[in-house]
């Protein structure tokens, strides 16, 4: 659900109501009030009155106690001079005893020696044994009950305040008529109703005229914010009185001649802009043809040089893989070489592994000859034990046997190696000559390769420089292409900004100005011209076929090693811009 929005005009008189109907409620409270009040003070007063009279009572009832009266005598002055008390213009003060029987009344005499317990008023409240029982409850009180006025004979409603006098058992009061503090209340609520009502209307008659005012000049100032909304900036805005509105209608209409000077300046400069772009974009085609004469000749420069860097890198290729040839073969030689050396460090091996087997031997033989002798020992200890020791006697001679069989194989065992590690000794002097020889033909494989290798690199460095060249005319051509890129970027903006300016022009042309409302628009002509150079400027900066990288020819089919060098590509750092291009 929308919230509904009030405008400022209908919440003054909102406001205006609120004020007039709390000043209303103001006096219906101040009559409340007045009511409240006015009865206490009545109703103090009635107390006073009474506490009079049973200080007259208390007087004259010690009278009698000194015995200068006696009690009749001083009931009677007392009565008498109760009976004369009269405040509030007719209020007056009664007396009765605590059986309900009348002892004074000044108004209706008549009553005095009556039993009253039994009166009632119209409501049938027993309304002196009602004295009697707040008097017996309480000593003293009020009692609400209906009483004619004086002279009258209509019951109205009265409050009285009774109190008791023990040594007489009396019971005095007084009371007061509600009904006239309550239309006393209403006269005082009238006038502060009616006050307030005045009060009221008027503040509601002013506030309804500021209102309509405000929302008059409000209007208007919202009719001149719409109409610059709209783009009209013609029409004046009004400031009237120089209140706070007057102030911010006069800085709005400031605003809207700033705002129409603003956009006179803004449509003058987008024709200004209009025609720049068109100077620049004639500019841009004249320099285009230019640069793409300079890349002509550096394109016929760039060709000439790669054939003859072409040439240069065929021979230096061949010097490469003579080179390459010349490397393997000292690569195989050396080799050669190593397993020669290898071969010597084995028949090494094998002469020490022969002298070690021979030591080996001759420790086996002494072992034998040790249990040769252990075992003769034995022998002779079994012949001295006798027939005890013979058998012990047989297998030391076995023991022996053995031990002189061992001896035996282990001395022709080493007269076998003897002979072999003769036969090593030999070989390894042979195969350590074989590989003194070795290393004589890789040393002359390598100085051949050495110099094939330093053919090449003379080959090699007149390459590079020819390839430097070559790259100083690439680069002299990636210059003018990009010099050509630039151009085109140029009059690519010259363009967005001719777009801009004519976005900026549109904007402004929404706005109507006062003797401003047929400026002159930027020629299409012009627009046409600029977008024609700058698609001339695009054609002109496409790459060139004749700088792209050809294949090149080999003047023999030479097998290619496998660690070849490549030579690196001319220009590799453009590249990329080669590929924009």
């Amino acid at each position: 659900m929308s919230k509904v929005v009030l405008s400022l005009a209908a919440r003054l008189r909102l406001m205006a109501l609120a004020v007039t109907l709390a000043l209303l409620g103001l006096g219906a409270y101040t009559g409340v009030a007045f009511h409240d009040a006015a009865l206490d003070l009545r109703l103090g007063a009635t107390r006073a009155v009474v506490q009079q009279s049973l200080s007259i009572a208390q007087r004259w009832q010690e009278q009698e106690a000194t015995g200068k009266v006696s009690r009749a005598q001083a009931q009677q002055h007392a009565m008498d001079e109760i009976r004369a008390i009269r405040y509030d213009g007719k209020e007056y003060v009664w007396i009765n005893d605590m059986v309900a029987r009348m002892v004074a009344h000044p108004i209706k005499p008549e009553l005095e020696g009556k039993d009253m317990s039994q009166t009632q008023d119209p409501d049938g409240k027993r309304l002196f044994m009602e004295f009697v029982e707040t008097v017996k409850r309480n000593g003293s009180g009020y009692v609400d009950y209906l009483w004619p006025k004086p002279g009258e004979q209509a019951n109205s409603p009265k409050r009285s305040y009774v109190a008791g006098f023990a040594p007489w058992n009396w019971v005095i009061g007084s009371g007061v008529y509600t009904d006239e503090v309550r239309a006393a209340a209403w006269r005082f609520a009238a006038v502060s109703l009616a006050t307030a009502l005045v009060v009221g209307l008027v503040v509601l008659a002013f506030v309804q005229r500021m209102a309509n005012g405000l929302q008059r000049r409000l209007d208007n100032a919202q009719q001149a914010l719409q109409a610059i909304a709209g783009g009209d900036l013609t029409r004046p805005v009004s400031a009237g009185r120089a209140d706070e509105i007057g102030r911010l209608l006069q800085a709005l209409e400031r605003m809207r001649q700033d705002l129409g000077r603003m956009v006179a300046q803004v449509r003058a400069g987008s024709d200004g802009i209009g025609g720049a772009c068109a100077q620049i974009a004639s500019g841009n085609a004249d320099l285009a043809s230019r640069t793409e004469q300079a890349a002509s000749e550096l394109q016929r420069s760039a060709a000439s040089m790669q054939q003859l860097a072409g040439g240069v890198q065929a021979s230096a290729e061949s010097a490469t893989s003579a080179h390459a040839l010349a490397a393997g073969a000292a690569d195989v030689a050396q080799r050669g070489g190593e397993v020669v050396h290898r071969v010597v460090a084995t028949m090494d091996e094998i002469q020490a592994g022969s002298r070690r087997i021979a030591e080996i031997t001759g420790t086996i033989d002494g072992i034998a000859f040790q249990t040769n002798i252990l075992a003769l020992n034995a022998a002779v200890e079994a012949a001295r034990a006798g027939e005890a020791g013979r058998g012990f006697a047989v297998v030391a001679g076995e023991v022996r046997a053995l031990a002189q069989r061992s001896a035996a194989a282990a001395r022709e065992i080493k007269d076998l190696i003897g002979g072999s590690v003769d036969k090593v000794e030999a070989g390894s002097r042979l195969v350590t000559e074989a590989g003194g020889t070795m290393d004589e033909i890789v040393s002359q494989v390598r100085r051949v390769a050495q110099l094939i290798g330093d053919v090449g690199v003379s080959l090699q460095q007149q390459a590079e420089g020819i390839a430097q060249a070559r790259d100083a005319v690439g680069q002299l051509d990636t210059h003018t292409q990009q010099n050509a890129s630039l151009v085109e970027e140029t009059a690519a903006a010259a363009q967005h900004l001719r777009e801009q300016a004519q976005r900026l022009e549109s904007a402004a042309a929404v706005f109507r100005l006062e003797g401003m409302e047929h400026l002159p628009a930027v020629r299409t002509d012009a627009r046409t011209q600029a977008a024609a150079l700058i698609g001339r400027v695009a054609v002109r900066a496409a790459p060139p076929s004749s700088l792209q990288p050809r294949p090149q020819s080999k003047a023999a089919p030479a097998p290619k090693p496998a660690a070849a060098p490549s030579p690196a590509p001319a220009a590799s750092g453009d590249d990329g811009e080669w590929e924009q291009f």
